[in-house]
């Protein structure tokens, strides 16, 4: 897993609030974006606005993709939150935190259209604390 802040063009960029800072299990963030370019490299980011009160060490996430040809494919992730001098990761200021991870780097898609991602999160908690909101991107890869 690699983190980065860099700039660069985006094919799509969208954000899923929660409300008061808590993810409910059964309340997925869901992603739809358009690719019309099977020849472009692609990079794939998902940031977590998080508050210091986010109770775990790592963050468990069910990735379900449904592709344009009805095919999918899923994929559990684990994040670290806090590394192994018990700091957090990522950009924090004095209440919250922000983790930019690559979920994918210089990808490509196999097919145009619709692509769907659902992210869920895959904790024991019912209602997750902590987690105020999840952005996915699409950028493309720049060399």
């Amino acid at each position: 897993m690699l983190f980065s802040a860099c700039a660069e063009k985006l094919l799509y960029s969208y954000t899923v609030e929660f409300q008061n800072g808590t993810w409910e299990y059964d309340d997925p963030a869901i992603f739809e974006f358009e690719i019309g370019d099977i020849t472009d490299y692609y990079n794939l980011f998902l940031d977590i606005d998080h508050s210091l009160e986010y109770p775990f060490e790592n963050l468990y996430l069910r990735i379900n993709t449904e592709f344009p040809d009805a095919s999918s494919a899923s994929d559990t992730l684990s994040i670290e939150m806090i590394n192994n001098q018990g700091g957090w990761v990522g950009d924090c200021g004095s209440n919250v935190c922000d983790l930019t991870v690559f979920l994918q780097e210089k990808t490509k898609f196999k097919d145009t259209g619709t692509h769907k991602i659902t992210i869920e999160q895959f904790t024991r908690e019912s209602d997750l604390q902590g987690i105020r909101s999840l952005s996915f991107r699409v950028g493309y890869s720049i060399d």
